[in-house]
């Protein structure tokens, strides 16, 4: 082999070789900024999930958020202060479990988790925020709850 050939070979595996490395670091800087923006969003979960909890502090708080479960049920039936209260408690399940559903949608949640754990919450919780009048600012998200409370939209 001449040693323009080898000069030819060695500069088509040193172009492949830039070529791979590149796709690599794009690979890379999609991977980074994915889990930068799942980090971003459990912050701001985190916030608040810490500012509404700030109004659940006493017994009579925790009292009211078992009356959410109870069959009979009814926001209408609260007074001013306590559907402010009730409102807030609610808005923590509805932020925790958005969350859940963005970290499952970016891939940081497992499936078994998901689907044992977060669905069954959003299907006793979700009727819930929804007669309260509490949306998520998520369009992927309301469409999830919708898909798993079989509400059809359209």
């Amino acid at each position: 082999m001449s040693v323009e050939k080898w000069r030819d070979w060695m500069e088509l595996i040193a172009l492949i070789a830039v070529v791979a490395s590149l796709i690599a670091l794009v690979v890379e800087l999609r991977q980074t900024q994915v889990a930068l923006r799942a980090q971003a969003y459990q912050a701001r979960a985190f916030d608040g999930i810490a500012w509404n909890m700030e109004f659940a502090k006493d017994a009579s708080i925790r009292d009211m958020q078992d009356r959410f479960y109870e069959p009979d049920f009814d926001p209408d039936s609260l007074s001013p202060s306590e559907l402010s209260i009730a409102r807030r408690l609610i808005t923590i399940v509805r932020i925790d479990l958005d969350n859940e559903h963005y970290q499952f949608q970016s891939g940081f949640l497992d499936e078994s988790f998901y689907q044992g754990e977060t669905v069954p919450r959003i299907r006793s919780n979700a009727p819930l925020w929804r007669a309260m009048g509490i949306v998520s600012p998520r369009q992927e998200f309301r469409a999830e709850v919708d898909r798993i409370l079989g509400v059809n939209r359209e």
